[in-house]
């Protein structure tokens, strides 16, 4: 849960009481807390909605039980590296070369994002298992092009994505590297930042194709043991496999 700060603890107090019937810990209770500025009125309303957002969705099962389409599984990677030097989990994602279109062209829409929320619930795993309450992430956005993101479906996925990250996850991340950007990713970040808060842009940092500079901001928060070759550090490599290619048939 972190420090809980003076100004913090009468919200906090109220929405323990508000609460009591949803057996929800503090370190929960903050973070929604947080995500609504302390008041605790609107964060109830939004834990209430989450936990039957998670029911509906049968979130329990995502761990347990569900397998992707093999298209998805083996294009939508993603990888936890380490830990940063606060000890949270890294998470890599390589989601510029992520085939979204192709996939959703396939009427995949539902399964991609039962895939993403299936990473959503990884992340809250490993930030149990690390002890910590957050996790810092790199998003490689190497091969993204035009036609990847200027499609209306893929663009609807994304911001339901984020909006789903935003209103079940709240006050997860700590912080989110996006390394290699192209020119276009401005174009499908635009549709995506009006639907982040304030407090998770302050988290986002953005950097072009330049790897000395966001080498040197991104290795002053993650060890190089926690990244992998590919990215400058010293872990394993970790790319698509050699000769991958995404199926045609």
């Amino acid at each position: 849960m972190g420090v809980v700060e003076p100004r913090e603890i009468e919200p906090l107090n109220k929405l323990r009481n508000s609460c009591a019937d949803l057996n929800q810990d503090d370190g929960v209770l903050i973070r929604f807390l947080r995500a609504r500025n302390l008041n605790a009125t609107k964060a109830e309303e939004m834990l209430r909605a989450s936990l039957q957002w998670k029911k509906n969705k049968d979130v329990k099962s995502l761990l347990t039980e569900y397998k992707s389409p093999d298209v998805i599984r083996n294009d939508y990677l993603f990888k936890f590296t380490g830990y940063d030097k606060d000890g949270l989990p890294v998470l890599v994602v390589p989601y510029g070369k992520w085939e979204v279109r192709r996939v959703l062209e396939r009427g995949l829409k539902e399964e991609s994002l039962r895939h993403c929320h299936q990473m959503l619930e990884h992340i809250m795993h490993q930030i149990k298992k690390s002890g910590k309450k957050q996790f810092t992430v790199v998003m490689d956005s190497s091969d993204m092009t035009f036609w990847k993101v200027a499609h209306l479906e893929t663009i609807e996925t994304s911001i339901q994505f984020f909006k789903d990250f935003e209103a079940n996850y709240p006050e997860t991340l700590k912080s989110c590297y996006i390394i290699n950007s192209p020119w276009v990713f401005s174009y499908i970040y635009g549709f995506v930042r009006p639907l982040l808060s304030a407090r998770t842009l302050a988290k986002v940092q953005i950097f072009d194709g330049n790897a000395e500079k966001w080498k040197k901001v991104v290795f002053d928060q993650i060890p190089p043991e926690s990244l992998p070759s590919n990215y400058g550090g010293t872990g394993p490599e970790f790319d698509y496999p050699e000769g991958y290619s995404f199926p045609t048939d």
